[in-house]
């Protein structure tokens, strides 16, 4: 008995000693390391180990095995290293998908190039105007029609009236002697030897301490940015809404998308101090956006457009035609940034392809989601975060803290003032000092607005025709002026505008990690290569494979068959060495295990339930779980797809008929119905009661009619029956007709 439980135990006693009954522990001490490498070398699954530490009588083998072993764990550590370098530089991987599907159509703003009707705001402008055409006549010799007088007059007549007066500044040999007067005086723009001179105006700070020329060596470029800067003081000091013309038909003649026309509803009207009335087609504002469904020409939006110039200001917009731009639904419309010019006289047909790029942010990519909690500048435009929004704003940012007012080309918060040389003496030395400042980056604003990472492109494709043709002008021109109640009688009065997707294909370019988690590929691709260290779930299902039946594999190590634990007991503790029995417990009140088992823990004991019907027919005990069943004369109907759920339902007596299998504990009794009756719903019927809802035409003859079903049959056969008999009399009487009538006459006579 002494020898089978040592031999349990994994030990023999020594030789000559006195013998003890050594327990098997739940953890086991060897008493020397040659015993602990022992166990080892004959448990251990790692070849390489085996031969390492192992071997007894080959030194040289065990030298190979050493430096093998070294030189791999040495190259699997590199790999580990390239693996978290490769994992924290955060690469990405661009993905590039087509897809095809119906397309929300973009915004579209169209802007008039006119910023008020010269006759409205002429009174205004009158000054400026006097004062330019003056200019004009002293540095060009040019003579204005519009002039007030005939005879020009002297510039130090007009040199006090307005500040930053437009001057010829001499060039380059005599440009030195002019800086000599004016201490601080740089030059601000790049040089052309076209000339001897160029023509600007200055531009100093409030105690004439710093000056600079703001100069252009085109001299109608020149003459209008100084124009438009002191037009925009003018803009500042008026009421814009007195002066607004919001009127679509003022300047669009026809509107159609998908061939249908749009009603005032689908467009929303802004003002831009220089491009003037702006409309929005397809904006934020719309409840119901247009959808494409189908590209081409025909099914997307086409604008007839008034583009006369006579109502121009002559001194300020030197273009005419049209402003376009097209946009997302929630983004202003920039149009200096990203619009386009339309010809008068010319139909421009644009064609669109949609493109979105989705960037990776945080460690990924320096992009952001909306801007509001990374990007440290307000947002002045009532849109969502765009990099030019961000731009733009970061500009009027600097405006307003710089310069103490905001330009007015840009949104500006409710107590900030717009620019305006009579409250702001030097915002014009502001303003330029700024914006050279903003083109060379020095404000920092490209740096600080960073790229939104969904970002959404329209690439434009324009095609160009004459419109209308020489042969059909005449009466294209009389529909429209008659239509529209103007006057239309050359080309460049009107523009036509098509724009439509090219095709329904749209490319999305999404980023995605390159290296996800670099611990699973280092677990996935590394650990399975060293020999029974792999966790792979493959291995686990080989090594249970491998394990005779009525025995389970060790869970910390495989190489080890335990043998299961009887039925009535779970596992509390693995075995401690080969084909040895586990520490296994019996199951507590409740609970049980019908089979051999390694599992950790018994299932709970079920419950006959009463609701149901249900009786308890067997106690549950450790070995076997709770059995439930019916009372006499009833069997288990089970419930749906749940087998283990059922309620006791009576048995079937088989009345008006006969019993052909019993009823037992899981079916119910199967009854053959006498002569005369058929079987439905559970029961036996007299075919009296047959219809043909019933289905039992096939148990019941023919012959056998319903009672409630004769009742009608009889009334109709008796019905058709009289009338067979009032017919039959009636063409007896119409045969003896004339007989009775001789014998009528006779009695008459």
């Amino acid at each position: 008995m002494k020898e089978e439980k040592l031999e349990h135990g994994g030990r023999h006693p020594e030789p000559g000693g006195p013998q003890k009954e050594e327990k098997e522990g739940l953890i086991e001490f060897y008493h020397s390391y040659r015993e602990l490498f022992q166990f080892f070398c004959s448990n251990t699954t790692i070849h390489g180990a085996i031969r390492l530490v192992c071997s007894k009588h080959n030194r040289m083998k065990t030298a190979f095995w050493a430096v093998l072993w070294l030189c791999t764990f040495g190259m699997m550590y590199w790999q580990f290293g390239l693996l978290f370098g490769e994992y924290f530089s955060y690469p990405v991987s661009l993905n590039i998908n087509l897809n095809s599907d119906k397309l929300v159509f973009p915004a579209v703003t169209v802007c008039t190039l006119n910023p008020y009707r010269y006759t409205k705001i002429q009174e205004d402008l009158g000054e400026l105007d006097r004062i330019t055409e003056q200019m004009l006549f002293d540095l060009y010799k040019y003579n204005s029609s519009r002039s007030l007088s005939n005879k020009p007059r002297l510039r130090r007549d007009i040199s006090n009236q307005l500040p930053y007066p437009l001057v010829k500044i001499p060039y380059p040999q005599s440009f030195s002697h002019h800086r000599s007067g004016a201490a601080g005086v740089q030059e601000n723009n790049p040089q052309v030897d076209k000339n001897d001179w160029t023509i600007g105006f200055i531009l100093c700070n409030k105690n004439k301490s710093d000056c600079f020329y703001q100069t252009y060596s085109s001299g109608v470029d020149a003459v209008r940015e100084w124009y438009r800067f002191h037009f925009i003081n003018i803009l500042a000091r008026l009421d814009s809404q007195d002066l607004n013309e919001a009127a679509l038909g003022n300047f669009i003649f026809a509107c159609r998308f998908n061939q249908v026309s749009c009603n005032q509803e689908k467009y929303s009207q802004f003002h831009h101090p220089i491009y003037g009335n702006c409309y929005t087609f397809n904006g934020k504002n719309d409840s119901n956006l247009w959808m494409s469904s189908t590209p081409g020409i025909n099914n997307g939006l086409s604008l007839t457009l008034r583009t006369e110039r006579h109502d121009f200001i002559p001194l300020l917009s030197t273009v005419t035609g049209a402003r376009v731009m097209v946009h997302g639904q929630d983004e202003p419309a920039f149009m200096d940034d990203g619009g386009f010019n339309l010809r008068p006289g010319v139909e421009t047909s644009i064609s669109m392809r949609k493109e979105t790029l989705d960037r990776l942010g945080g460690n990924y990519g320096d992009c952001t989601k909306n801007g509001s909690n990374d990007v440290k500048v307000q947002n002045f435009y009532s849109s969502k975060y765009t990099q030019q929004v961000c731009v733009h704003s970061c500009f009027q940012e600097n405006m307003i803290q710089k310069c103490g007012c905001a330009y007015m080309s840009y949104p500006k918060p409710d107590n900030v003032e717009f620019c305006d040389y009579k409250k702001h003496t030097e915002w014009g030395y502001c303003y330029y000092k700024l914006q050279d400042a903003f083109s060379s980056d020095s404000l920092g604003c490209f740096a600080k607005c960073r790229k939104p990472c969904l970002v959404t492109n329209y690439q434009l494709s324009a095609g160009y025709s004459r419109w209308p043709s020489a042969t059909s002008q005449d009466w294209v021109f009389q529909m429209l002026s008659i239509q529209n109640n103007y006057t239309i009688s050359s080309k460049s009065g009107v523009a036509k505008l098509n724009i439509f997707f090219k095709e329904l294909n749209y490319k999305t370019n999404s980023e995605s990690p390159s290296v996800s988690v670099a611990l699973a590929l280092i677990v996935e691709l590394y650990l399975p290569v060293v020999p029974g260290m792999s966790t792979h779930k493959r291995h686990q299902e080989k090594r249970d494979i491998q394990c005779p039946q009525g025995k389970y594999p060790h869970t910390t190590n495989e190489s080890i068959c335990c043998l299961k634990c009887h039925k009535g007991t779970y596992l509390k503790a693995n075995c401690g060495g080969p084909d040895l029995a586990p520490l296994c417990e019996t199951c507590e009140a409740g609970t049980y295990t019908e089979i051999e088992n390694y599992s950790e823990s018994c299932q709970p004991c079920s419950v006959c339930r009463k609701e149901m019907g249900q009786i308890l027919k067997k106690k549950c005990t450790v070995s076997s779980n709770t059995v439930c069943g019916c009372r006499e004369n009833q069997y288990q109907q089970h419930q749906g797809e749940n087998k283990g759920l059922f309620r006791c339902v009576n048995c079937n007596p088989c009345l008006n008929g006969t019993i052909q299998h019993p009823c037992q504990e899981k079916q119910d009794t199967v009854c053959v119905c006498n002569t005369d009756f058929f079987w439905y719903n559970h029961k036996c019927i007299h075919c009296n009661e047959c219809v043909p809802e019933k289905n039992c035409r096939d148990s019941c003859p023919l012959t056998s009619v319903n009672p409630k079903e004769a009742g009608p049959v009889l009334m109709y056969l008796v019905i058709f029956l009289g009338f067979c008999c009032l017919s039959l009399i009636f063409i007896v009487l119409i045969c003896h007709y004339p007989r009775w009538r001789s014998k009528l006459y006779v009695i008459g006579e």
